[in-house]
């Protein structure tokens, strides 16, 4: 229901090394056009479009890594209400322990006397 929280980490780390993928290969490609001396109006366009797709890529890497950031967070309150679900099993568990060894104990009780006063009337008897 609310995902595994190891898995929900694997996901948000894919996303980061996405993030590192886009940022990289963006940033290689201004580095290429930098290194190209091109002198041109059509060079200077082609910078000039290689910097607006960087921005986008850099906006694009942001997404992912706060899509990671709230995986991560999610998976950290999936663990939460694990822990949570896991006392709240433990301690119904022991309650109703306790309750069945107390209605043991009424029962057994219960015979005894019911023994007692069997003995007691067979002996009258």
């Amino acid at each position: 229901m609310y995902g595994d929280p190891d898995e929900l980490d694997r996901l948000a780390g894919q996303l980061r090394a996405g993030a590192a993928e886009v940022r990289r290969h963006a940033g290689d490609q201004v580095r290429r056009a930098q290194a190209a001396h091109w002198v041109s109006s059509a060079a200077e366009r082609y910078r000039d479009q290689l910097a607006a797709d960087r921005r986008a890529a850099d906006r694009v890497a942001d997404q992912l890594e706060r899509a990671a950031r709230q995986l991560v967070t999610h998976a950290q309150r999936v663990r939460e209400s694990i822990a949570r679900m896991a006392r709240y099993e433990r301690a119904a568990t022991a309650s109703v322990g306790r309750s069945a060894r107390s209605s043991v104990r009424t029962v057994e009780h219960a015979v005894d006397s019911a023994t007692r006063t069997a003995n007691r009337l067979i002996a009258d008897a």
